[in-house]
């Protein structure tokens, strides 16, 4: 069985404004689990999206890995979504190495919109080799 490695980043916090969070997760797969069970302000948006790191630069490499359904005042909760990332590089393969290998270090951001939005939120990265 492959090592799991698990990163929690909110934990049932209120997240009122645009927040961008930087964690480090190992592993080959990457599972994001996130859930909302609070929305107070209508009209609102949360958007939630993972991007990889270069562990040395720290800029992004290429575009979202993962980007969570859009979660409005409208929207049934508690909202619960899990969504996955796989390595599509083989260990072998050399070639677009750096594009589709995962580095390990992922740059969440936590986009809110309206006027004074506030959600309740926890969500956790898996990492699994």
């Amino acid at each position: 069985m492959g090592e799991v490695d698990e990163e929690r980043i909110f934990d049932e916090e209120t997240v009122t404004t645009s927040t961008v969070r930087t964690v480090s997760v190992r592993g080959r797969e990457l599972v994001s689990v996130l859930e909302v069970t609070a929305v107070t302000v209508n009209p609102s948006t949360l958007d939630v999206a993972i991007l990889k790191v270069d562990p040395f630069s720290k800029r992004t490499l290429g575009g979202n890995l993962i980007a969570h359904t859009q979660v409005t005042f409208g929207t049934g909760l508690p909202f619960v979504e899990d969504k996955m990332y796989i390595e599509s590089t083989p260990a072998t393969t050399q070639t677009n190495v750096a594009n589709d290998r995962l580095t390990g270090l992922y740059r969440i951001t936590y986009t809110t919109t309206g006027a004074s939005p506030s959600f309740t939120v926890t969500h956790g990265l898996i990492g699994k080799d």
